[in-house]
């Protein structure tokens, strides 16, 4: 109906809906019923499981927003202007601020800010708002410094190379309609500081360092606490990926006590979150787990961040084969998180759960897991970074699934031009590179390459990838015969995964790296001395593949943990909970194990 086609518009400016905040926007009395109505009739409205909260399909939502573009600009402003009312009513700051964003109400926006430190919370990645910005009212934008100033720290927040440089050059137009020098200069070191934090975040090299070094040695007056955390975190960005890991600890410090000056604790937390991501490629899980566990309480409770620590302390979790600890982490991360709010973290949290699923065998689960990570690209901004590390999943389930393609189109994506100068992701391209030549042709010299690509990480301080590189080097020189070749490496892994306590990486070579460590254990007096770190690594192993060896029906592992359940009395739903999975998915596990046993 008409009706309810018209409400469905206007209300579409909203992210979620409820009865009092339609009734504003509307100026109606009866949205409690219409809102009903909808969910009965509309199959893209539903109920959100919390007393009358409704969201919409988000392709049906895309549409909506088209049609709302339709309207002429003072309805949408008034449209965004009462809803502003409502969420200022309530205490959603960054919602009103959004809400004032599209009303292009700039007098009420730049104090709203400037008192809450909302400069890169405000433009969420709704395609509503991307759309009002960059098209409808963009005449109006260009000629509004305030709001381009706004949108490049919004966008700096959310990472996003593309819009920083549209919103940059906007931002640098506008200030020609400015009458005070002072305030020009103002807007134009912003873009300067814009155009620097773009590059680091695109490019991830020596440029991009001296760009944003430049600008800290400045001195100009308008370098800010705020400014100063982001350059300074950008610093720490750029050292990270060219591989310099101790320099990036140092600016990922500076950084955070600038947030701490600007008395933005919110912000100071990233550093701490960034540092910790260096400590567990450094191999120092305990200073990691410490770091990790006190941020959580700096963090609100619904924050993204908090999420994000979850997910840092559920990979130390899974190194150390905690994984129980390693699961209520990880749904814990998840709970309430969506693609849709926060895909950087979603994605995090996603990968998280193929760790888990890759440390106890479930390869098959785990690549369906990256499947779905990467079907968010698709429909989702995300910086370069998350798609870097997904690439790194892919590649690496693909080495223990055996798949060729799978190694193949890891390369193939870690090839792009978007990473750049970026050592990281440059060494994990070589190593997979390797390993299809070792798929392909199981040439010699491929022993000799990973043991390339193992020394430069060991000297990047990439513990992990070294334990990875010499894991697959190890086995190659095994399967050549080239036996004290591949006892020495052998000998390597474990002189390194005794310093840190890694498990999980060196166990997930498979069976053929196991049965390696516990000859070199018998035979030589290196693996003697590592005598108690072997033993830790051979129980590991036997506990995989305890299930498998009592299992007489041809369970999975995954089947027969659900099995276990079952028998303990757990309902599906609880089973689901456990084990981070839908209800759907525990049906046909329990489908397929009624198959097996009869």
């Amino acid at each position: 109906p008409r009706d309810l086609a018209e409400f469905s518009i206007d209300v579409s400016l909203a992210r979620s809906l409820n009865p009092t905040l339609c009734d504003l926007i509307t100026d109606r009395k009866d949205s409690s019923a219409v809102l009903r109505n909808l969910v009965r009739h509309n199959p893209f409205v539903f109920g959100s499981g919390k007393r009358n909260v409704y969201y919409c399909n988000r392709l049906y939502a895309s549409w909506l927003h088209s049609q709302l573009l339709q309207l002429n600009a003072a309805k949408i402003r008034q449209l965004a202007t009462n809803a502003s009312a409502w969420y200022d009513a309530t205490g959603n700051v960054v919602d009103k601020a959004r809400m004032l964003i599209v009303a292009t109400d700039a007098n009420s926006l730049i104090p709203l800010c400037k008192g809450t430190k909302l400069d890169s919370r405000i433009v969420s990645s709704s395609d509503l708002l991307t759309y009002v910005l960059d098209t409808r009212l963009e005449r109006e934008t260009e000629k509004n410094p305030e709001l381009c100033f706004l949108a490049v720290w919004a966008y700096i927040g959310f990472g996003l190379y593309d819009e920083i440089v549209a919103w940059v050059m906007r931002l640098e137009r506008s200030t020609k309609y400015l009458d005070d020098e002072g305030e020009r200069r103002y807007y134009l070191f912003t873009a300067e500081v814009g155009k620097a934090v773009a590059h680091s975040i695109r490019y991830h090299n020596f440029e991009s360092i001296d760009q944003c070094d430049k600008l800290l040695r400045s001195g100009s007056p308008y370098l800010t606490s705020i400014v100063r955390f982001h350059l300074c975190y950008s610093l720490a960005d750029n050292y990270e990926r060219i591989g310099d890991l101790a320099s990036a600890v140092d600016w990922c410090l500076q950084s955070n006590a600038h947030a701490l000056a600007a008395g933005a604790v919110d912000y100071a937390t990233f550093p701490n979150y960034k540092r910790c991501k260096i400590l567990i490629q450094h191999g120092r899980f305990s200073e990691a787990e410490t770091l990790a566990e006190e941020s959580v309480s700096l963090t609100n409770d619904d924050s993204p961040l908090r999420r994000a620590f979850w997910i840092l302390l559920a990979l130390v979790q899974i190194e150390s084969r905690r994984f129980d600890e390693a699961r209520e982490n990880i749904k814990r991360s998840q709970d309430g998180l969506t693609a849709l709010k926060n895909p950087e973290v979603y994605i995090e949290a996603k990968l998280a759960l193929f760790d888990l699923l890759s440390a106890q065998g479930e390869h098959e689960a785990a690549y369906e897991e990256i499947l779905r990570i990467m079907s968010i690209f698709e429909f989702r901004k995300v910086p370069a970074a998350a798609l870097g590390y997904v690439c790194i999943a892919l590649g690496k389930v693909s080495l223990m699934r055996g798949s060729l393609h799978g190694i193949v189109t890891a390369c193939e994506h870690l090839s792009d031009p978007m990473f750049g100068d970026d050592v990281y992701f440059g060494l994990y391209r070589s190593f997979f590179a390797a390993c299809r030549i070792a798929f392909e042709t199981n040439e010699d010299k491929v022993s000799d390459i990973l043991g390339d690509i193992a020394n430069t990480a060991h000297l990047r301080g990439f513990v992990t990838l070294f334990l990875e590189a010499s894991v697959q080097k190890a086995v190659l020189l095994e399967g050549q015969g080239q036996h004290d070749a591949a006892a020495k490496t052998v000998q390597m892994v474990l002189g390194a995964g005794k310093t840190q306590g890694y498990r999980t990486t060196i166990l997930n070579g498979g069976s053929l790296i196991v049965g390696l460590i516990e000859k070199v254990a018998l035979t030589s007096s290196e693996g003697k001395a590592n005598r108690e770190y072997v033993y830790s690594l051979m129980k590991a192993a036997e506990e995989e593949s305890e299930g498998y060896l009592e299992n007489k029906n041809g369970l999975t592992s995954r089947e027969l943990e659900i099995l276990r359940m079952l028998n303990s009395g757990k309902s599906r739903q609880e089973i689901s909970d456990t084990l981070c999975i839908s209800i759907n998915t525990t049906k046909t596990h329990i489908k397929n194990i009624r198959k097996k046993i009869g």
